[in-house]
């Protein structure tokens, strides 16, 4: 069950080995100014109702006190307890108002529903309404678990979660979400999964299958898509760059680490190592996260 999941996954390395002063070493050792800290939903899936919406808070507090303690170099997408929409839509509050998050972080899906569901108006609304930015990390839907049967978790994490933010992507972009709600500043992780690769499917073979485009995206599926941001966690190598910054706009990319998942010296080091232009480097780690993340406190 989740609480099982729970145990297999987040109360074993890295998870366990990380400190705040360990994070602060390696920030200083790899030249970044400052971490975003978020919390994938699934460290709080296994609880529910009140005892759940408590730990969301517990933790947006202990990142908060990160942030106050070590000026400049924390910010916070707050975690909230999803897919409850009344104790959420008060997170959203709390985490904002309160504790002047620099966005919401939430997961890619929840249950067999993907963030363009119905269930899910109230809280984009309400981030809409407050034009927050909202970071977005994959995770497994029910549909794809344990197909897998050598290595589930591994098969999860390498190849379901790029593709289920894909899919969420795509069902914000079908329901008309991304239409109805264009200030929310969304954030996908991992340069969107497979969309640099799948948008041109999307534009050219969807038409034949989707009668409505039109109606949730009247300036076309390459306009919706590429006013979207993304970061580059994990895909600090050249055929996922070439394949991003072919098809989304320089200024829509973001850096990313995956930390503690992914090792962090590696990736600065890979992306040190990519043909790119020092503008686009430049605005990939310095820039665009300083325009679109307007609370981080400049150091």
């Amino acid at each position: 069950g989740d609480w099982a999941d729970y145990k297999a996954h987040f109360m074993q390395p890295p998870f366990t080995e990380w400190s705040i002063e360990g994070t602060l070493e390696l920030l200083d050792s790899t030249g970044i100014e400052t971490a975003v800290l978020s919390l994938p939903a699934g460290a709080i899936g296994f609880l529910d109702g009140i005892a759940q919406a408590e730990m969301a808070n517990r933790i947006n507090a202990f990142a908060t006190g990160m942030r106050h303690t070590h000026p400049g170099r924390f910010g916070l997408f707050a975690l909230l307890p999803m897919p409850q929409i009344d104790l959420s839509l008060a997170e959203i509050a709390h985490a904002l108002d309160v504790l002047g998050a620099e966005g919401i972080g939430l997961m890619t899906s929840y249950g067999n529903r993907w963030l363009g569901h119905p269930d899910f108006a109230p809280i984009l609304a309400e981030l809409d309404r407050r034009g927050a930015a909202v970071h977005v990390h994959p995770k497994s839907p029910p549909c794809c678990v344990g197909m897998v049967q050598s290595n589930p978790w591994g098969a999860s994490a390498l190849l379901e979660f790029p593709f289920d933010s894909a899919r969420t992507i795509f069902d914000l972009l079908q329901s008309g979400a991304l239409l109805r709600y264009p200030d929310i500043r969304w954030i996908f992780s991992h340069l969107g999964g497979t969309i640099p690769f799948m948008a041109g499917r999307l534009r050219d073979v969807g038409p034949g299958f989707w009668n409505d485009i039109d109606a949730v995206a009247p300036q076309g599926i390459d306009h919706a898509l590429r006013r979207l941001h993304y970061d580059t966690a994990s895909c600090a190598n050249e055929p996922a760059m070439r394949a991003g910054l072919a098809y989304l706009p320089a200024s829509q990319l973001l850096f990313g680490t995956d930390y503690p998942h992914y090792d962090v010296a590696g990736t600065v080091r890979n992306f040190a190592n990519l043909d790119l232009e020092p503008s686009i480097i430049q605005a990939i780690q310095c820039e665009n996260p300083r325009r679109l993340l307007e609370r981080l406190a400049p150091r």
